[in-house]
């Protein structure tokens, strides 16, 4: 598994080629207030710097754009624990 940090998240390949984001220790530090989060719907294709996520806290809403290419799989949501939330991604190339 290769690991890379970039802004607001981890980044985890997976052996299975799969790409793994979690929120990165800044961003979460950033947002510990986060009351929500809108995730994208599982099956969309996302490009590297659109937008994938908006975090609502009881000041602002953030847009937090993708750091890679992919195809929503997954998206593993938290409620007791909304900053420990997790997308996993296929690959694609545009």
């Amino acid at each position: 598994m290769k690991e890379m940090r970039v802004s607001h998240f981890d980044i985890a390949y997976l052996a299975d080629k799969t790409i793994r984001l979690t929120f990165s220790s800044q961003a979460k530090e950033e947002f510990q207030t986060a009351q929500c989060i809108e995730f994208p719907e599982v099956g969309k294709r996302i490009l590297e710097q659109e937008l994938l996520l908006a975090i609502e806290s009881s000041k602002a809403i953030f847009e937090l754009e993708s750091p890679v290419n992919g195809r929503v799989i997954e998206v593993h949501t938290s409620k007791h624990a909304i900053m420990e939330s997790y997308i996993l991604l296929e690959p694609i190339n545009f």
